[in-house]
């Protein structure tokens, strides 16, 4: 039995977000403090940006646990459509967009739209005040959130309107 990315990508990161959580609930436990941004929680959102966004909406309505196992089923959810998008493009070479023409123009310039917001909204997190061991990741999430959807979705772009008409049905050589 072959695990695909598809699967074991949300499971990793739902992971990492339990043990991020954790680790900042104790922190502000040790600093007998009820609320408040840890560095790990940080490096949690810059990680996860579109489930962060999401979180926002929420975490006024709902309790503290169940806001926690929204928040880790939503970054489940967010990576899993990563997953189907990366296992999509392995097999096929494009992305499992539309494939009318404008709404694939509007797909690809909405999400690199939306990649460069959530650039401007993980601007507001001060990587300086982290430990110097979530420093370098928390860089790295911020630059692959930077330029990953701006060179996949770019791409695609210039790929769509590189392309004339659709791919045949049949093979290059006729068979």
């Amino acid at each position: 039995m072959r695990v695909t990315i598809k699967y074991s990508l949300p499971l990793v990161q739902m992971a990492l977000a339990a043990t991020l959580i954790w680790l900042s609930r104790r922190e502000l436990a040790a600093a007998h403090l009820v609320g408040g941004r840890t560095p790990a929680f940080g490096l949690l959102i810059l990680i996860n940006p579109p489930a962060a966004m999401l979180r926002g909406l929420w975490f006024s309505y709902v309790n503290n646990p169940w806001s926690d196992l929204i928040f880790v089923a939503s970054i489940g959810v967010s990576w899993y459509l990563i997953g189907v998008g990366i296992d999509y493009w392995q097999k096929r070479k494009t992305l499992p967009l539309f494939t009318w023409k404008p709404l694939r123009v509007t797909s690809d310039l909405a999400l690199i739209a939306l990649g460069l917001y959530f650039i401007w909204e993980l601007s507001r997190i001060d990587v300086a005040d982290m430990p110097w061991q979530l420093e370098a990741p928390a860089l790295v999430t911020f630059f692959l959130w930077l330029f990953g959807p701006l060179f996949i979705f770019g791409r695609d772009l210039i790929h769509c309107f590189r392309r004339k008409g659709s791919p045949p049905a049949t093979s290059p050589s006729g068979s």
